[in-house]
C-alpha cells in the first residue's frame, strides 16, 4: 500500500476516482472515469523486500496521490532528501515536474504526508528518521518553498512493540485559507512500571499554523500513563473549516497488555476548544481469547457530500501466548447520522490470528464511498512464526 493508505485513494473535482499502489517495484496509478478503468505505471521506483525487516509493511518509499483544481493527478513520492513529483497531462500520461528539495528539513525521513490547498498550493510534512528528530513542514503557498521546524519528537519516531498490525498516526489536512493542520505523537515511551513490566505510553498532539505561527496542543493522553492515545489518528477539515480528528485509544493493564480499545472523534470550535465523542468501543465478531477488547485501529476520517464525518477503522483483538499479541482487522465504516454514530462492516474477518487488515484507505464523492487496503491472511507455524499472504481489496458502496 502506498503511503500507509493515507492519500492513496482520492476523488477528483470532475468526479473521477484514482488510486496508487506499489506492484512489485512499479508505482502504479489506476483511474476510473464513469465506469471505465485505465492503468499506467508511473515508474519503476520501488524496493525489493528484505526478509527480517523491522516493519515489512513500510519497505516501499512513501507515496501520495493528490488531485488539483483541473482534476489532474499529482503523484509525489519520497526519494531520500527530495520529493519526486509527477503531474498528469491532458492526454492522461504523466510527466515529471521539478523535484522538491527537503534539505531544509534534513536528509532522511521516517514519515511523510502531503496535501493540496487553495490555488493548488502543495503542503508537505515529514518526520526525521533519526532518534530525537524534527517534525518539519514546507509549502509553496507563498510562491516559493518555505520550510519550518514544528517541533521535535523524543526517541524513535516508530518506537512501538512490533505487533500483528501497522500503526499510523502522522496525518495532515489543509483548510480553505491554506493553513495546515497536523496530528502527531511526540514520543513513544516505554517506561518500566513498578510491577516490572514495560508499559507503552503515548499521546496524541495537534499542530497548526492557522494563526501565522505554529502552535501545538495535546488532544488525548492516558491518565495512568499506561496505554496508547497517539498511535492511530487521522485529521480532516469539516464543513465549518475547522479540523476534526478520528483517533484510536488503547488502555493497558499494569502488565502492559491491552485492556480495552475505543474509537474517538474530536472536533474543534472557533475558539480552539476540543470536544470528544465516543464512536464505538466494541468489536463486531473480531475476537480472540482475551475477549472483546474493542475497536478503532488505523482510523481514516473524511467528510462526505452531506457534510457528515465518515471513519474507516479496524477492530482490535488480543491473545496471550503466554505474552499478549495484538491484532487489527475486520474493516468497518462509521458515520454520524446527525444524532448518533452508526457502523457497518466493509471487509469482514472473524479470525484475528489468521486475518488482518493493513493500511485501509477511503474516499467519498457524491453518493458513493469506496474503501481499499491489504487483506492479510496468515498461517501460523507456532506463536512466533507465520507465513502471510497479502491481497489488495477495493470495495465501492453507496453512502448510507
Amino acid at each position: 500500500m502506498a503511503g500507509e493508505g493515507f492519500n492513496a485513494l482520492q476523488c477528483a473535482p470532475n468526479g473521477k476516482l484514482g488510486f496508487i499502489v506499489w506492484r512489485g517495484q512499479d508505482l502504479v496509478y489506476r483511474e476510473r472515469t464513469g465506469t471505465v478503468w485505465t492503468e499506467q505505471v508511473i515508474g519503476r521506483y520501488g524496493r525489493v523486500y528484505t526478509p527480517g525487516a523491522r516493519e515489512e509493511y513500510r519497505f516501499q518509499p512513501h507515496a501520495a496521490l493528490l488531485f488539483d483544481l483541473q482534476s489532474r493527478a499529482r503523484v509525489l513520492w519520497l526519494s531520500g532528501s527530495t520529493v519526486r513529483h509527477h503531474v498528469q497531462q491532458s492526454n492522461g500520461t504523466f510527466s515529471e515536474a521539478a523535484s522538491i528539495s527537503l534539505a531544509p528539513a534534513g536528509s532522511s525521513f521516517a514519515l511523510f504526508t502531503t496535501a493540496i490547498g487553495a490555488g493548488d498550493a502543495l503542503h508537505i510534512a515529514v518526520v526525521a528518521a533519526q532518534n530525537d528528530g524534527a517534525v518539519s513542514y514546507g509549502s509553496n503557498k507563498s510562491g516559493s518553498w518555505q520550510w519550518s521546524r514544528i517541533t521535535d519528537v523524543v526517541g524513535d519516531p516508530r518506537g512501538f512493540f512490533k505487533q500483528s498490525y501497522a500503526p499510523r498516526w502522522f496525518s495532515m489536512a489543509v483548510d480553505s485559507q491554506n493553513a495546515a493542520h497536523l496530528t502527531f505523537c511526540p514520543q513513544f515511551a516505554m517506561p518500566l512500571g513498578p510491577e516490572g513490566y514495560v508499559k507503552p505510553n503515548n499521546e496524541l498532539h495537534y499542530a497548526t499554523d492557522r494563526g501565522g505561527a505554529w502552535t501545538t496542543q495535546r488532544i488525548a493522553w492516558v491518565p495512568d500513563e499506561s496505554g496508547d492515545a497517539g498511535e492511530g489518528a487521522s485529521i480532516a477539515i469539516g464543513p465549518n473549516d475547522q479540523p476534526a480528528i478520528a483517533a484510536w485509544y488503547n488502555e493497558r493493564y499494569a502488565t502492559g497488555s491491552s485492556q480495552f480499545c475505543r474509537l474517538y472523534y474530536y472536533t474543534r470550535d472557533a475558539s480552539g476548544n476540543w470536544t470528544q465523542q465516543l464512536v464505538t468501543d466494541a468489536a463486531s465478531g473480531y475476537i480472540a481469547s482475551d475477549g472483546n477488547i474493542g475497536a478503532g485501529f488505523a482510523p481514516y476520517l473524511r467528510f462526505d457530500s452531506r457534510d457528515r464525518p465518515n471513519i474507516a477503522f479496524c477492530d482490535d483483538a488480543a491473545q496471550h501466548f503466554p505474552y499478549q499479541n495484538e491484532y487489527a482487522g475486520n474493516l468497518r465504516h462509521a458515520w454520524y447520522d446527525g444524532s448518533r454514530w452508526m457502523t457497518r462492516t466493509v471487509c469482514q474477518q472473524t479470525a484475528p490470528l489468521d486475518a488482518q487488515i493493513v493500511y485501509p484507505g477511503m474516499a467519498t464523492m457524491g453518493n458513493e464511498i469506496v474503501f481499499m487496503g491489504l487483506d492479510r491472511r496468515t498461517v501460523w507455524s507456532d506463536y512466533r512464526t507465520a507465513t502471510s499472504t497479502y491481497t489488495f481489496f477495493y470495495v465501492p458502496l453507496a453512502l448510507p
